[in-house]
């Protein structure tokens, strides 16, 4: 048997494009966001180096408008950096294009930047955020760029109580902290809002802290079921360790209440500028550092 076969072959081609460029143009800032009346520093280069070579550069807002122009030569490196000013623009998006002829070819290279306001970052937090009786949590504020020159104003208020406000000018905010005074105030959770103002601009946050006045029988500052189920110290007693310092104080400040030999840290005692709603008591504990008992 003989059978005959015949193959049909098409001849199958596979093909790529390129294109060799002459040189290449690069263009960087050394950002993305700018400040209003900062300067823009724009770099370029070229590879291979086109030394001497004419550039232009054009910086266009979001609508397509130019709003700046420079043209120059490029160095004996090939590269140039030009400083863009930025005073008076708007805000927003803007493109840079740059453009190079070497009299032979003409090559160009694309970058972004973006104009931001003035402005800084705050943060505050509160440790603890959850108090009773005489205790005093501590308020952190810190600010980035640091504010170092600003007004201050911290509001503690409770919808269902008091409050009072703390205000401070051409101060430095870029980090602070602050005892909030609350014994004396009624039961709630407090708003500690916290504004600073400088040249820059307004900022502000806000945080939270529970108070209670909770049973406390021997006006340590720690309410007896603290000192009863977990401290193991005395209910009747505000100074259990007999070391000239509030039991509630040590607690607070992470010396132990029941040994006499543990180190209080320094206390943080600022001055109040205008503080209402404050209780006798919260003061003299401020004043209580270093003092020993009478015998």
């Amino acid at each position: 048997m003989t059978a005959n076969a015949t193959i049909d072959s098409t001849p199958v081609f596979a093909y790529d494009s390129f294109s060799l460029d002459a040189f290449r143009v690069d263009v960087s800032c050394d950002k993305y966001e700018y400040i209003v009346g900062e300067d823009v520093n724009i770099t370029v280069s070229t590879k291979p180096e086109q030394a001497n070579a004419e550039y232009n550069i054009t910086v266009t807002n979001s609508t397509g408008n130019t709003v700046w122009t420079h043209a120059d030569h490029l160095d004996t490196n090939g590269e140039a950096s030009v400083l863009m000013p930025t005073a008076g623009l708007p805000l927003g998006d803007y493109d840079v294009e740059v453009w190079v002829n070497n009299t032979q070819y003409v090559k160009w290279g694309f970058e972004g930047f973006k104009l931001v306001e003035k402005t800084f970052n705050i943060e505050a937090s509160v440790d603890p955020s959850t108090v009773s009786g005489y205790a005093m949590p501590r308020l952190t504020v810190t600010t980035d760029p640091g504010q170092t020159d600003a007004n201050l104003s911290i509001m503690c208020y409770c919808y269902y109580g008091g409050g009072y406000m703390f205000n401070k000018t051409n101060f430095d905010c870029s980090s602070y902290e602050y005892l909030l005074p609350l014994p004396g105030m009624d039961n709630g959770t407090y708003y500690v809002e916290v504004v600073v103002t400088s040249d820059v601009g307004t900022n502000s946050t806000m945080v939270y802290v529970d108070y209670s006045h909770g049973l406390d029988s021997d006006g340590d500052g720690l309410s007896d079921s603290l000192e009863e189920d977990e401290l193991g110290t005395l209910a009747d007693d505000p100074d259990s360790d007999n070391d000239g310092f509030f039991d509630g104080i040590e607690w607070f400040h992470g010396s132990d209440p029941l040994d006499g030999g543990s180190v209080i840290p320094e206390l943080i005692v600022v001055p109040l500028i205008t503080v209402s709603a404050i209780s006798t008591f919260a003061l003299s504990m401020l004043k209580l550092r270093g003092r020993k008992k009478s015998p």
